[in-house]
């Protein structure tokens, strides 16, 4: 029977759990709202970028290793990328540190586009990061990607896809769109996906010839609400 923990459905653990990352890793399994599938708007996958490390962890730094699971992580690596954790301490808005403007800045832009305001906004989509190999504190993965990183990040959002069925997705960071999100085929969605940049950069705020990336993603998550006709394919 599925439960609600910290917003979260376990609807859709069993078949996620079947995706073999997923199983080395559970923690970094997507969060999915408990109203990920509600009568007031469509099924949203939101695709951001990467977790992140310790500086003193240094068990990510063979890529091979990574992703074959011969890892011992300690309970504050295993913390640092509990993609359900970081999302569930949100509540009534309050995400304190800086590691998590791009939560408050998604919050905010889907309340701004006539998403109802509740405890935790993310109770209505679902949310992922792209890479599935942790970059460092202050870095950024881009400047550790391997074509091994590029190719499991292409079999997890498969996999999550063909698990979760979204109806809409949108890519939160131009880097994961144009490495991996541009490069496949998404099949079962009523639009092509979307992308901006990511909710914590300059250019969320800053114009540019799609226009900021806070107005391009305000725009997406208002086409998802079900009193709003979406463009057909």
């Amino acid at each position: 029977m599925a439960k609600v923990i910290g917003y979260c459905t376990t609807r859709y653990d069993k078949k996620l759990g079947k995706i073999e990352h997923y199983q080395r890793y559970p923690q970094m399994m997507p969060f999915v709202g408990e109203d990920y599938d509600g009568k007031t708007h469509f099924k949203v996958l939101l695709i951001a970028e990467s977790h992140y490390f310790p500086s003193c962890s240094s068990k990510h730094k063979d890529t091979n290793a990574w992703y074959d699971g011969y890892t011992d992580l300690s309970d504050t690596e295993k913390s640092w990328i509990n993609n359900r954790g970081g999302i569930k301490s949100g509540k009534d808005q309050h995400w304190k540190s800086k590691g998590h403007a791009i939560y408050r800045n998604i919050e905010k832009a889907m309340i701004e586009a006539g998403f109802p305001k509740r405890e935790n906004m993310f109770s209505y989509v679902a949310y992922m990061n792209c890479f599935q190999r942790p970059a460092m504190k202050g870095d950024s993965i881009r400047n550790v990607m391997e074509d091994l990183d590029k190719e499991k990040s292409k079999q997890v959002l498969e996999g999550v896809v063909h698990a979760i069925k979204p109806d809409y997705i949108c890519f939160v960071s131009s880097f994961a769109w144009h490495t991996i999100g541009k490069h496949m085929e998404f099949n079962g969605l009523k639009e092509d996906p979307m992308h901006t940049p990511h909710p914590a950069c300059c250019w969320w705020h800053r114009k540019s010839k799609k226009g900021k990336g806070k107005i391009v993603f305000k725009k997406f998550m208002r086409g998802t609400l079900l009193n709003h006709k979406p463009k057909s394919r």
